[in-house]
């Protein structure tokens, strides 16, 4: 793209961009490392009316403690820059410096006058002294402090500050653990109760290796099924006593000095525990059907460890029942009968959003004890995740789902998991605030956090892979910014394992534009995607799935007529600049992930774990999220192949990652000859094999004899290239053509090339969907075309996505940008897997039925008239093949639930 003649304008000569008559001394060298800090655009429009025009939103996604290891891995990037560790600031005399007036922190961008005596806030313009002890003459050529290089601080974009003792409300706590488990009849077979058992036990090594952190770190074990169970872990004890408390209304904590317990002291009584949790339990015939007391367990686990805070790990198997008032939630209810009924619907969200209070208030009473809470849900049927959600929600915790537990394959994803949240870098009893210069605010938060006031964000723990959204917007939308910057810092308070109180602070100066143009050209697409989908899931719990669609659909039609009309000299054929080329193909995805797709087919206790993951991810995580990557196999190579059905060939073995979640699908096309198994998986792999039984449990031991030393090949060097070494820890769907139909018909759904099978964006192939946004952008009536009107999309002859076969990694490298005129791009890649008919080339399979409350069965058929039944879709016009018919019969849904088979019965 040839810079526009405006753009070579310097900002000091834009009308209004001068503060009170001062020039404003901003070193632009000083960047905040881009694994922090992620903006939706590299300029701040001068005027909120530039915003409104171009429609995409103003704002960021923060990630305060994100550590080295998090480096962008776009070879483009400023490795120098993202590969530095954080600098830490120690107590001075002079304390630290801060504004008088909006308690900014001393930072690169103020403006030093008189000498050095005062300095300037570059948030609220608020003069300053500057205390004596801090004071330094400035450079009389440059206006710098002399010392500027000798305080990271003032030459640096992130730092951290130890905080003296004013910062403290308490002396700073032990980190603690508490980890209340299920103990149930489903819980012990499943194998999940060893599994979490034998995961805990690893990362409690993990954490008495951090020297300090290690002999200062307290842990405690409750169970529950339809009682409670305290265990005291006294160090003079040579085994764990248990202490068993049926009455759930006069529940009392016995023995409360023992029940949390430095690790260090009584590992060995701790280590008892683990390795008899399972068998302890193993014959427990406590079923679903007795009810699970999970409410009054998170009472009497918040009794112990209210006087410390810490964190809280819960582990769920079924619907909590007991308790009364404490969080019990009705079997057979009319939200859960209401189910199939209300998927696909407009009421949708009702099922989505919590039903009782009780959660979300017991998550502030956490939050205000500085207790995080840490949810894994092991469900066989409905457990009403929406409701369960809030307490990690409010608390800063995670939310993390495991349908059909079967330790052969999710036991290492779970231990993976566990050891992600307890041995990271986590801040404890912290709180963040995010402050912008004057004329511009924060107007919202997106994230897992309890607000204080109006802008303080409570954080009871704070790791490395927590991350927040934010919207920026001008506070008087007729008066423009009269900054050449706009500075925003981000602070977080917080106490370190090593009982240190601390502040991460990260400040960022971004230029001011007034040139729309200039603005347009700064849009960063990926932060904008991932600011759009956590807006999306805002605004699909308050009003709706289609209503979050129909705005996506929108935004980016928007965004295309704002860069038609605004004279950007892009190269013939192009429709959009080189940086908002990816915008269609990631809102589109957007629109067909399981968080916002239509249809009867999400359950609503997977659709809220998607939306969780999707409000606390990072940029780059939600990218490769909503758009995963596709991977063709064979021994001498790995390629990457468009999200098209069309990219798959029943002589080949494919891929599909999806994201930062814990999953690998592999696709085994039914015509592989035995030498490409072999090659890839060894010499005990053939077709027989193959047809006979799942290969996951066989790439398992794979793994295993990798890990020991004793074997190799060429799957792991494969997997080892896509993943970066972490392949061990994913868990591993595997998928065979025409045998597995169910899985199948859900890997369909990541193929977000092809057309899905709900109204609106989703009848759109990705061709069909640029040509669609394209040509309302130039209509100019993108307002008034509605979505899902029962009109197929128009017919784009010979149109097909690009095709694309690197291996470039990075935000961007992965996706495939549109073509610049898809009238000429002929239909290639290679041919459909046997059996199917090339009438079908470019579509998906028709959806699964219908959800059930139950995962153990297929549901049965609505009755006529009902809001379950669907008409059977119109026949549309197909992609580069031509007609399709959509009215052959759904694939049968695989009795077991949303995510995968269940294991065979085991009582």
């Amino acid at each position: 793209m040839q810079m526009h003649p405006q753009m070579q304008q310097h900002h000091q000569h834009q009308p209004g961009m001068q503060h009170q008559g001062m020039m404003e001394r901003i070193d632009a060298s000083i960047q905040c490392p881009p694994r922090f800090l992620a903006l939706t655009n590299t300029h701040i429009p001068q005027r909120s009316n530039m915003v409104q025009q171009s429609k995409v939103p103003l704002g960021g996604i923060v990630r305060p403690l994100a550590n080295v290891t998090m480096d962008n891995d776009d070879a483009d990037a400023d490795d120098d820059l993202d590969a530095t560790e954080v600098d830490v600031v120690q107590p001075t005399a002079a304390g630290i410096v801060r504004c008088k007036q909006c308690r900014t922190y001393i930072n690169a961008f103020v403006t030093w006058l008189d000498q050095g005596r005062r300095w300037r806030c570059n948030i609220c313009a608020q003069m300053n002294e500057t205390p004596s002890a801090y004071f330094c003459h400035l450079d009389p050529n440059t206006g710098e402090r002399r010392d500027k290089m000798e305080r990271p601080e003032l030459c640096k974009s992130v730092v951290e500050y130890v905080a003296p003792s004013e910062y403290m409300v308490r002396p700073p706590q032990p980190p603690s653990y508490l980890f209340v488990l299920d103990v149930s009849a489903n819980s012990a077979r499943s194998g999940m109760l060893q599994a979490a058992a034998d995961g805990i036990r690893k990362c409690l090594d993990g954490l008495q290796e951090g020297g300090t952190q290690g002999k200062r770190t307290q842990v405690g074990f409750l169970t529950f099924d339809s009682a409670v169970h305290y265990f005291s872990l006294k160090s003079s004890l040579s085994s764990p006593q248990m202490m068993v408390v049926p009455d759930l209304q006069g529940l009392f904590v016995p023995a409360p000095d023992d029940l949390l317990v430095n690790l260090h002291d009584s590992r060995h009584v701790v280590d008892h525990l683990l390795d008899n949790l399972g068998s302890m339990f193993a014959n427990n015939t406590h079923s679903p059907n007795m009810g699970s007391a999970m409410g009054p367990a998170l009472k009497a686990a918040y009794t112990v460890m209210k006087h410390v805070g810490g964190k809280m790990l819960v582990f769920q198997s079924c619907l909590p029942t007991l308790g009364g008032a404490a969080g019990a939630l009705a079997p057979g209810s009319p939200r859960e009968m209401s189910i199939q009924r209300v998927c696909g619907t407009p009421d949708e969200m009702n099922v989505l959003n919590t039903s009782t209070s009780w959660y979300r208030d017991t998550g502030i009473e956490f939050s205000k004890a500085q207790i995080c809470v840490d949810m894994f849900l092991f469900p066989t049927s409905y457990i009403d995740a929406a409701n369960i959600g809030a307490l990690p929600n409010v608390t800063g915790g995670t939310l993390s789902t495991f349908v059909a537990f079967d330790p052969n394959v999710d036991s290492k994803p779970l231990q993976a998991k566990l050891q992600q949240i307890i041995n990271c870098t986590t801040a404890f009893e912290s709180v963040m605030r995010i402050r912008c210069s004057k004329g511009m605010r924060v107007s919202n938060f997106y994230g897992h956090f309890y607000i204080r006031g109006k802008d303080l964000l409570s954080l009871p723990n704070c790791n490395a892979h927590s991350s927040f959204g934010f919207d920026l917007i001008h506070e008087d939308a007729t008066q423009p910014l009269q900054h050449q910057y706009l500075t925003i810092q981000s602070a977080l308070l917080y106490t370190s394992a090593n009982a240190e109180r601390r502040i991460r602070v990260c400040t960022q100066a971004v230029p001011v534009t007034a040139i729309l143009q200039e603005y347009l050209g700064g849009i960063q697409c990926e932060p904008v995607v991932t600011l759009l989908a956590k807006q999306a899931v805002s605004v699909g719990l308050r009003s709706g799935l289609e209503v979050a669609r129909n705005r996506l659909q929108g935004t980016c039609t928007d965004v295309v007529k704002c860069c038609a009309q605004a004279n950007l000299n892009l190269d013939e054929g192009q429709f959009l600049p080189t940086n908002l080329q990816l915008l269609p193909l990631y809102t589109l995805s957007l629109i067909k992930n399981v968080c916002l797709r239509g249809g009867t087919d999400v359950h609503p206790d997977e659709r809220v774990q998607a939306m969780h993951s999707v409000t606390g991810m990072w940029v780059d995580d939600l990218v490769s999220y909503v758009h995963p990557t596709l991977y063709s196999l064979t021994s001498e190579e790995i390629t990457k192949v468009n999200l098209s059905v069309d990219s798959l060939n029943s002589t080949g073995v494919f891929v599909l990652q999806c994201g930062p979640q814990d999953e690998l699908v592999l696709w085994i096309g039914r015509a592989v000859e035995d030498g490409v198994l072999q090659a890839l998986f060894g010499v005990e792999m053939d077709r027989a094999a193959v047809d006979a039984a799942p290969v996951a449990p066989y790439i398992q031991l794979l793994e295993d004899a990798a890990a020991d030393g004793s074997n190799n090949n060429v799957w792991l060097e494969h997997m080892d290239a896509i993943l970066s070494g972490s392949g061990k820890d994913k868990k591993i769907v595997t998928i065979r053509e025409g045998v597995d139909e169910w899985l199948e018909g859900r890997l369909y759904w990541s193929l977000v090339e092809d057309r899905a099978g709900f109204a609106g964006a989703g009848m759109c192939s990705y061709a069909e969907f640029v040509q669609m946004v394209k040509g309302a952008a130039v209509a100019g009536h993108a307002a008034h075309m509605p979505m899902g009107m029962g009109m197929a999309p128009p017919a784009v002859p010979g149109a097909g996505p690009p095709r694309y076969n690197t291996m470039g990694m990075g935000a961007a490298a992965g996706a495939p940008p549109p073509p610049a005129n898809f009238a000429a791009v002929p239909p290639t890649g290679p041919p459909p897997p046997a059996g199917m008919s090339t009438m079908n080339r470019g579509t998906m399979p028709p959806p699964p039925a219908a959800p059930s409350a139950s995962y153990g069965a297929p549901p049965p058929p609505p009755p006529p008239g009902s809001y379950g039944a669907q008409p059977p879709p119109p026949p549309m016009s197909g992609g580069p093949g031509g007609a399709t018919n959509m009215n052959m019969p759904p694939p049968p849904p695989h009795s077991g639930g949303y995510g995968q088979p269940p294991p065979p019965p085991r009582y």
